[in-house]
Formats: C-alpha cells, sequence, structure tokens
C-alpha cells in the first residue's frame, strides 16, 4: 500500500489545464496522488461514483453545466449537504461571484503556480481531516455521553487539536481536552473555573473578531473564525476555531462542541509563499526591462548587418566578379584564384550574415500556432529546394500520408528545408545522397518527423553540440556551410514547442527528429 497517496479528481474542458495541474501535484513530496481526470461535469460525477476523491479541483464553467451545478448535483448523489473537498479553478471575472456566492476555496487559473496548487490541496486535505476528526468526534461525543465518558476522554486526549464543549453562552465548560494546555500554555483547571479566560491571551487586534464569534454562538450558528494568541511568554500564535451547535431531538440548543488547532506554520507558510510571490513578480519585472533593452539592442545590431555590413561586403563581390569578367584574362592563373577566393569568401559571409538574421528572427517573432499539414508543407519545401536536390542528384523518398501538426508555418517551413540541406550535404564523395522522410506518434498527442540521410554518421558526444550556433565538425573547405543551420533548427522547433534530437552512427548516416504537438485534434 502506498504511504499518504490521496485521490485528485481535476475536471475542467481545458486538456492543458488539466496536464499543468497533473504536473504540479505530481512533484509533491509531501503525498503521493492517484489523479483522475474529467473534461466535462457529467463525467466527473460519473467517476465519482466509482471512487471518492479526497480533492476535487473543479473548474468553475464547464461545457454541461456550472461548478455550482456540479457541487448540487454531487450532494444529491451522495445524499449530503456537507461541504465538499473542491476548489474552484476560476478567471478573474469570475472572483467576485464566488466570494459572494459559495463557500468553496477557489484560485484564479492566471496566477495558479505549483507551490500555491499544492499548498491549497494540502490545506484542504488537512481541513477534510480535520473535519472527519470532527465528524468521528461529535458521534462518538453522542455515544459517549450515553455509554462512556471515560473512552471520550481517551479518544480526545490523544488529540493534538483543542477539543472542547461548553455552554452557548460560553459561561460553562463542559469539557477541555490536554491540547489546551500544550497550545494556550494554561491549565485546563484554570478553565473550568473560569470559563472564558482563554479569551484573556487573544490579541487585542483580534478581540472584536472573537467577541463576535461568541455572540453567533448565542444564536446557534457554526462559526469558523482564526485569530491569534498571546502565550505568557510573549509568543504570538495563530489559531482556527470551528464551532457547532448540538441541539436534542425538539431542536433545542443544548451546547457548543468545537476544536481548535494551531495553524502558526500554516500561516508562516502562507506569508513565505506571498513574499516569494511579490519577489518572484519583481524579479520578472526587472527581467523582463533587462529582455526588452536586449531586444532593442538585438534590434539595432541586425539593422547594422542588414545594411551598413552587407552594402559594403556585397559591393566587393561584385567588383571581384567585374575583375574577373573584364580582367580576368589579363591576369595570370594566381591572380584568377585570388579572385576566385574573394568571389568565394564573400558569398560564404553573405550566406553566414543571412543565417544569422534569420536565427535572430526567431527569438523576436511572434509564433502564432495553428494545424498544418505535413505533406502540403514538406511538397512545398521539396519544390523550393529542387534547383539544390538535382544538383546533388539526391533522392528524396517521402513515406506518405504525413499527419497534421500544430506549427507556425514558415517557422516549420524553414526548419525542415534546414534538415533537407543537412541531409544532402554530409555525403561521402561519390555516393548519391538518399533522404527518407517519415512521421510517427510515439507518445500521446504529440507527431515525431524523421529525416534520416545516408551521410557521413556523428559521434553520439557531438549529439548536443552540432545544434549551437558556429559548431561545425568538419572543415569548411570539405563540407561547406555557415555552422548556424541546426541551431536555427532547434530554435524554430522550440519556439513551436516541441522538441528535437538525433540519432546516428559514424559511417551509418543520420536520423534527425523533430517532435511538435498532433494538430488534427
Amino acid at each position: 500500500m502506498i504511504r499518504n497517496q490521496k485521490t485528485v479528481l481535476i475536471v475542467d474542458d481545458n486538456d492543458e489545464d488539466r496536464q499543468t495541474y497533473r504536473r504540479y501535484l505530481l512533484q509533491d513530496r509531501q503525498y503521493t496522488y492517484r489523479i483522475l481526470q474529467a473534461e466535462s461535469a457529467n463525467l466527473g460525477l460519473e467517476l465519482c461514483k466509482q471512487v471518492q476523491p479526497d480533492v476535487i479541483l473543479l473548474n468553475f464553467v464547464l461545457p454541461d453545466m456550472s461548478a455550482r451545478g456540479f457541487i448540487k448535483q454531487l450532494q444529491a448523489q451522495i445524499n449530503s449537504n456537507n461541504r465538499l473537498p473542491v476548489v474552484i479553478l476560476t478567471s478573474q471575472q469570475d472572483e467576485k461571484m464566488i466570494v459572494d456566492g459559495e463557500g468553496y476555496d477557489y484560485l484564479l487559473k492566471e496566477t495558479i503556480d505549483a507551490v500555491g496548487l499544492r499548498f491549497v490541496v494540502h490545506q484542504l486535505i488537512e481541513q477534510t481531516r480535520l473535519e472527519s476528526e470532527l465528524d468521528i468526534a461529535k458521534q462518538f461525543i453522542q455515544a459517549a455521553l450515553s455509554e462512556s465518558e471515560k473512552r471520550f476522554r481517551l479518544f480526545a486526549d490523544n488529540l493534538e487539536s483543542i477539543i472542547w464543549i461548553s455552554s452557548p453562552d460560553s459561561s460553562q465548560n463542559f469539557y477541555i481536552n490536554k491540547a489546551y494546555e500544550t497550545i494556550w500554555h494554561r491549565s485546563c483547571g484554570s478553565l473550568y473555573n473560569h470559563p472564558r479566560s482563554w479569551i484573556d491571551a487573544v490579541h487585542p487586534d483580534d478581540y472584536e473578531r472573537v467577541l463576535a464569534k461568541l455572540e453567533q454562538q448565542k444564536h446557534g450558528q457554526i462559526t469558523n473564525t482564526e485569530f491569534r494568541i498571546i502565550l505568557p511568554d510573549g509568543q504570538e500564535r495563530w489559531i482556527w476555531d470551528r464551532a457547532f451547535p448540538i441541539k436534542d431531538e425538539t431542536g433545542t440548543l443544548n451546547y457548543y462542541f468545537g476544536i481548535a488547532e494551531d495553524i502558526t506554520e500554516q500561516k508562516l507558510a502562507q506569508e513565505q509563499i506571498r513574499h516569494l510571490t511579490e519577489t518572484l513578480e519583481q524579479q520578472v519585472m526587472e527581467r523582463t526591462s533587462q529582455l526588452q533593452t536586449a531586444n532593442n539592442e538585438l534590434e539595432a545590431f541586425t539593422y547594422t548587418i542588414s545594411h551598413d555590413l552587407r552594402a559594403p561586403l556585397r559591393a566587393m563581390q561584385g567588383f571581384a566578379e567585374a575583375l574577373a569578367e573584364d580582367y580576368g584574362q589579363l591576369l595570370d592563373e594566381v591572380g584568377n584564384e585570388y579572385i576566385s577566393r574573394i568571389i568565394s569568401s564573400a558569398q560564404r559571409l553573405e550566406n553566414l550574415i543571412q543565417d544569422l538574421l534569420s536565427y535572430s528572427r526567431l527569438s523576436r517573432t511572434d509564433v502564432y500556432l495553428q494545424p498544418i499539414s505535413l505533406d502540403n508543407l514538406m511538397f512545398e519545401v521539396i519544390t523550393q529546394l529542387d534547383a539544390d536536390l538535382k544538383a546533388k542528384n539526391a533522392q528524396v523518398i517521402i513515406s506518405a500520408p504525413l499527419p497534421v501538426v500544430l506549427a507556425h508555418r514558415n517557422t516549420l517551413a524553414q526548419v525542415i528545408a534546414n534538415l533537407l540541406t543537412n541531409a544532402i550535404k554530409f555525403i561521402r564523395v561519390g555516393e548519391q545522397p538518399q533522404v527518407l522522410i517519415w512521421a510517427e506518434s510515439k507518445t500521446p498527442g504529440w507527431i515525431r518527423l524523421w529525416v534520416r540521410d545516408n551521410g557521413i554518421g556523428i559521434k553520439g558526444e557531438h549529439y548536443k553540440r552540432i545544434f549551437r550556433v558556429f559548431e561545425r565538425l568538419h572543415g569548411i573547405e570539405r563540407y561547406p556551410g555557415t555552422g548556424v543551420g541546426l541551431a536555427i533548427v532547434r530554435k524554430g522547433v522550440e519556439r513551436m514547442g516541441g522538441r528535437v534530437g538525433v540519432e546516428s552512427l559514424p559511417g551509418q548516416g543520420s536520423s534527425f527528429w523533430i517532435e511538435l504537438k498532433d494538430g488534427s485534434k
């Protein structure tokens, strides 16, 4: 049996949100979770017939009913009007509606993070546990009053929470367990002699709140109050007190049963989370400002490259070509070789600048994902590369049909073009480039596109290196290129929320793959 395992039901029509909450919970070190998911309220209700969740994460707006409707139907389904272990997930505009309506915990979807979600789930589990203890205690009291007060005392005195029984007006205490002495640092005897002496420890700023609670109890209301107390040594502690009216068969209010717990550590944790959140928000603002500055500098640098650097480069290349055409016959073989090298070097630098600009644009361009047919896009890319493929006498085999993925069209086209160009580049002399393209779904919801070549292969220790800018494994004379092509592939795939990788052995070709979300659903 798994220790501390809890069952959590996530009812949300947004699959991405459900998976996010699932991932947050599975990172929990305090509990292990059995996580059930439902994309609709009706499916969630069906799951509740099969298992009793410890916590239900419930989206406020569902396709088939509201959160309130779900709660009412579930209460009817389990034949109970008790408060359910539900945390409502809502957007900002729903916040006031929930606060003024049902008394359930809620989280704003826009601000949910792993720490906050787990903290609320922990609190709800703990609250449910305490309420369960409370229910057990209430049932036990009914039996103890008629059968054995001794058994009740044995049970209550072993609880860490304070169990108390008093008259509705708090003028008489019928029972208080030993936890009072541990938390209040005062004797139970003093409370029996002076029933309201516990109020003397209440923090002055919370005194009126406690008096309001006592006034409500006179009228038979259930109370739920948090307040601070000051111990004899001056230390402050936070208390969470719940009180429930106990009535006889005629409905007459006889006494109050309550449970009080020291929640100081929880309050400190809440304050720490609040402080960390504020610190994180400040860091995000500072980082955003830094990124904006960096982007502005990058824009200026890109402009310089595009205009100030490329213009003289093109002039140099143009003059060299004119020199070769008009005066080449006057130069000897060495002179013509020098001119050829100037033209070739200028072209390589032009290609490098173009690749760097493409790489830079990937970091700054807004990427909007939409369903893209790999069949159609592959045809377009191969058509664009037709001249290069024919020049290499390359054979490209596509295992059709290819599926639909979620991607940015222009970015994905550039990624595929770079993979194909790479596949026909690193080929042994005298061999015909052969490229095989296919797709598969190795992980549910994801499509993996493979591009396999018959090239020279790559050693395993270089797998990560080849996706970095300017990383080359071979000399430029043997295999021309800028060293940016695969870096563009990695950057482009990551901007589309995907992954990239390679499988290869020296001398046995390489199989590059990119993985993107399935666009058919």
